[in-house]
């Protein structure tokens, strides 16, 4: 029974034997790897702890972030638990599937990182209480998040479910980067702050295992029971929350102009896990990218307005998703008269629209809060220009090479094409750099390149609009 659930709700195919030893037999190397580096770093000997509390300080924000990412995606986003409502099954047995699918991934990694530091340590006992500490107090975590997200859905409403799910998913990745920042500093940096001497203190603390394992007990219990209770009967917000407007909305008939952008105009504004995705995961890259470039590199100011606005325009989730995240293209395209170059167009001017409204952000926030005033003018031109081009690239990617097997949450953090549209422009922006400054025009760096994709952009368009006039001539 167990394995036909995890078949119906994660349509895992059992790989051959070969595969998987090869898989273990890799991974195993980076951790033992990874053990060598830090072995010839001496970071050890720099923090002054001992390798298994050390490995005990790593394993803990990197599990917490894997939770936050699977517990959403495996327990409310997936598509598939709709078609196990209807079965006869045990809930007990879907709570242990669900809590295999969070906490096994970490386990396995803890398992191969606790070994191969066996390989380098003779205190083994240490070994062993701190592997059985990681994996304790993360088990905890999952169900101190399970019980939350529980009485969310419980409390909030259908129309706001799903927006503070995908909220609590993205934004825990930074709340989670805020509450490790001292532990974090201190492994990167060697700054050891009092904070971080009370939590080393009581991670040593003779009682600290037995104390996690007592409480991961009693609160699988109470998850447990929240489960039963509230699970079944609320989850249906989170499976309506795409179409919940759809039913309802009372809409007059009215003539529409232009068509094709009203129809993906639709689309984009009905994909609310990537407009949200966006929106959030650009703010928080504008603040971390600009603290980083500032705070550990001594660039020009409009060089680092330039590389932030070019990450910015380059990861644009619209255009790198226009065609993989629509289920109906193939329809449309294949059975019905429709112009694919239009919709092609539609799709690029939408996934324009969208992104720069979050590229113009971050550039009246350097007008008004940074009080960059140099070269705004050539700023906004340069955003605004590589933006359009980002997103006639993105899409260009996405429409050779679309991807129909993934779901949404995969679609955003596992896009290939994000990364082959991030590394055209960022070579074409290092060119662009490296020939300015050859003919020492520093200077003037913002406005001649913002001439120069001006002008790369005309041609694009010039050969967009030949292409179109020979088809149509055919035609």
């Amino acid at each position: 029974m167990n394995d036909l659930l995890k078949k119906i709700l994660y349509f895992k195919k059992e790989g051959s034997l070969l595969i998987i030893l090869l898989y273990c037999i890799l991974s195993f190397y980076l951790c033992y790897l990874f053990w060598y580096v830090v072995e010839r770093l001496q970071l050890i000997n720099h923090l002054n702890i001992s390798s298994p509390l050390f490995s005990f300080i790593v394993s803990l924000p990197i599990g917490t972030l894997m939770l936050i990412y699977k517990i959403i995606d495996s327990m409310f986003y997936n598509k598939r638990i709709k078609d196990i409502l209807t079965m006869p099954i045990n809930r007990k047995h879907l709570f242990k599937i669900y809590l295999s699918e969070i906490n096994v991934p970490f386990i396995e990694l803890e398992t191969l990182l606790f070994i191969t530091l066996g390989l380098y340590t003779p205190d083994l006992l240490s070994v062993v209480k701190y592997y059985l500490s990681s994996i304790t107090l993360i088990f905890l975590f999952s169900l101190s998040l399970c019980c939350l997200l529980l009485i969310i859905l419980k409390i909030c409403h259908t129309t706001h479910s799903g927006y503070i799910m995908i909220f609590f998913q993205y934004g825990g990745f930074l709340t989670t980067l805020l509450l490790f920042k001292n532990l974090l500093t201190y492994l990167l940096f060697f700054q050891r702050t009092a904070s971080v001497t009370l939590f080393l203190s009581i991670v040593q603390a003779p009682l600290f295992l037995p104390a996690v394992f007592i409480g991961s007990i009693v609160l699988a219990i109470i998850t447990f029971i929240l489960f039963d209770h509230i699970f079944f009967q609320n989850i249906y917000k989170i499976i309506d929350f795409e179409y919940n407007k759809l039913f309802y909305s009372k809409k007059e008939l009215f003539y529409i102009r232009t068509p094709y952008f009203f129809l993906e105009k639709k689309r984009c504004f009905a994909n609310k896990d990537i407009l949200f995705y966006a929106v959030l995961k650009n703010i928080i890259l504008i603040i971390l990218l600009y603290k980083f470039i500032t705070t550990r590199y001594s660039l020009d100011t409009t060089l680092v307005n330039m590389i932030i606005v070019i990450i910015l325009c380059s990861i644009n989730p619209f255009s790198v998703t226009a065609y993989s995240s629509d289920p109906y293209i193939n329809q449309l395209v294949l059975t019905t008269p429709i112009d694919s170059y239009k919709i092609f167009q539609s799709k690029v001017r939408m996934s324009f629209f969208l992104n720069s409204t979050i590229v113009l952000i971050f550039i009246l926030l350097n007008f008004f809060i940074i009080h960059t005033k140099k070269d705004i003018f050539f700023l906004v031109l340069y955003g605004l220009v590589n933006n359009y081009l980002c997103s006639f690239i993105g899409v260009i990617f996405d429409c050779l090479m679309p991807d129909y097997t993934k779901n949404k949450t995969e679609l955003l953090h596992g896009n290939s094409n994000k990364f082959l549209s991030l590394i055209v422009m960022t070579s074409k922006t290092i060119f662009e750099i490296y020939i300015i400054n050859q003919l020492d025009c520093k200077k003037y760096l913002l406005p001649i390149v913002s001439f120069i994709d001006i002008i790369l952009l005309i041609l694009i368009l010039i050969l967009i609009y030949t292409k179109k006039s020979r088809r149509n001539t055919r035609d």
